[in-house]
């Protein structure tokens, strides 16, 4: 990996070189894949209308930056968005700055399974904020709007808003900014050249969907399907910060009041949407934030997709979730996606000496019923007219019906299965009879209430 940072300078820029290197190493050692501007205006969470971005420019982990109206950001920038990054509007990001979103976590705190643990906190930049060139924003921090980082400053702590941080070479106070230049070439695509100009969350609610499911059960599918019609714009998992938050929340480590201002900040200060489209996110963390959500955004509309029980549990035990590094394709998951996973003592939802007691199995046989069961409570709660129940294997047939449900014309558009297994699956006729008696004991009753008898699912014991 190729790092630009700025070696000249004196003062304090120049006394912040061990402090860079510091934080070099604090950054994934996994080499990034290059990216095209069009790439990368896909993955990030979103991206604005007057967007300038080097190309030189570094994203790790594009699903966790949010970039506003009229951004720009010079050369040889990194940016670490793995605990979530948002550069609301008119934010100039100048050369060499580096903005990190997470950090290592000490040897002796890590788990000794996920090598490469970190610690994830999320940065904020507000409207109008310059960060001056070589700067280093560090993990957690919220600078306000308005507000100006000096040149080579080190940033650990909230800046407020329209306040100065850091010092100039003589010590003195920071001058007038050096504007990075908004013609700079090239811009980087917006979301949908067709629509209105996207304004702020905060300033108009957004005409949004959230799809809320277990994991493995269709949501890259049927984002990738709803995305094709010209009045919408659906994301699959875009906002990376989900992962540890719903988590968090599930097993009681943050409050209702913590979650909701997260959300708040990530979606009406850090989000930006058409006025003239609908907005669908299609995420397997919703399944437990949909309450709040619904308070946010009083007339989003839901959609609870499930998928047969007998699939979900091939994939995900499978695809080694709830096992250890000995399963063989359990080095290529992401380390967070083990680390966050939601546990069930954790939850609540058993107890702890039955959850030691359980296998990997019978946990995702578990996850499959306790997150279904989560999204039904939670969705009785919401005005039905806002409310919808789809299948996965009844998406083809049901496609002009989801249309209709979002307000939407229907359109010839087809169904294309997304996000295929890369591993081996050992399905139901596979499985032990000890492991058929599980799954009989943890979704065998929500199976038949969802499904009706099994062999009404295309699976027979």
């Amino acid at each position: 990996m190729v790092w630009r940072f700025s070696e000249g300078g004196a003062g304090i820029r120049g006394a912040l070189k061990p402090v860079k290197r510091l934080i070099k190493s604090w950054l994934s050692p996994v080499e990034l894949k290059p990216l095209s501007l069009q790439q990368l205006a896909a993955e990030v969470t979103w991206v604005g209308a007057g967007v300038h971005v080097d190309p030189s420019v570094e994203v790790e982990m594009p699903q966790g930056l949010s970039i506003g109206n009229d951004v720009t950001i010079g050369r040889g920038v990194h940016i670490d968005a793995y605990g979530g990054v948002v550069l609301c509007d008119r934010v100039q990001v100048c050369d060499d700055v580096t903005i990190a979103s997470s950090q290592p976590i000490p040897e002796s705190a890590c788990d000794p399974e996920l090598w490469d643990e970190r610690a994830f906190s999320e940065v904020f930049v507000g409207q109008d904020a310059w960060i001056g060139p070589g700067a280093c924003i560090l993990p957690g921090v919220t600078i306000g709007e308005s507000a100006k980082i000096a040149a080579g400053a080190l940033v650990s702590e909230d800046v407020p808003a329209r306040t100065e941080f850091g010092l100039t070479h003589a010590g003195g106070e920071l001058g007038a900014p050096v504007s990075v230049s908004p013609s700079m070439e090239p811009a980087l695509p917006v979301a949908d050249p067709t629509a209105r100009r996207p304004g702020n969350g905060r300033r108009r609610l957004p005409n949004i969907c959230f799809i809320a499911s277990t994991g493995r059960s269709g949501s890259t599918t049927i984002a990738d399907f709803l995305d094709k019609h010209p009045s919408i714009v659906a994301r699959h998992e875009p906002r990376h910060q989900l992962v540890q938050l719903s988590t968090e929340y599930a097993h009681g480590r943050m409050t209702r009041e913590e979650v909701r201002n997260r959300l708040e900040r990530m979606f009406l200060d850090g989000g930006f949407f058409y006025e003239n489209r609908i907005h669908v996110e299609s995420d397997l963390k919703y399944f437990n934030l949909l309450p709040i959500l619904n308070d946010i955004f009083p007339d989003a509309q839901f959609i609870w997709l499930m998928r047969s029980g007998y699939d979900v549990v091939t994939s995900t035990y499978s695809r080694s979730w709830f096992a250890d590094k000995s399963h063989p394709v359990w080095r290529k998951i992401e380390w967070h996606y083990h680390k966050f996973r939601v546990q069930g003592d954790l939850s609540g939802d058993v107890s702890v000496d039955q959850w030691k007691s359980m296998n990997s199995f019978q946990r995702n046989c578990w996850y499959w019923t306790y997150v279904n069961q989560t999204i039904e409570r939670d969705l009785s709660a919401i005005p039905k007219s806002q409310t919808m129940v789809l299948r996965l294997e009844d998406l083809e047939d049901r496609a002009s019906e989801v249309l209709e449900f979002l307000g939407m014309d229907a359109v010839d558009l087809q169904v294309r299965t997304s996000n295929a297994a890369f591993y081996s699956k050992l399905g139901p006729d596979s499985w032990s009879p000890q492991q058929r008696a599980d799954f009989e004991n943890w979704c065998g009753p929500l199976m038949r209430r969802l499904y009706g008898q099994a062999e009404k699912c295309g699976n027979t014991f």
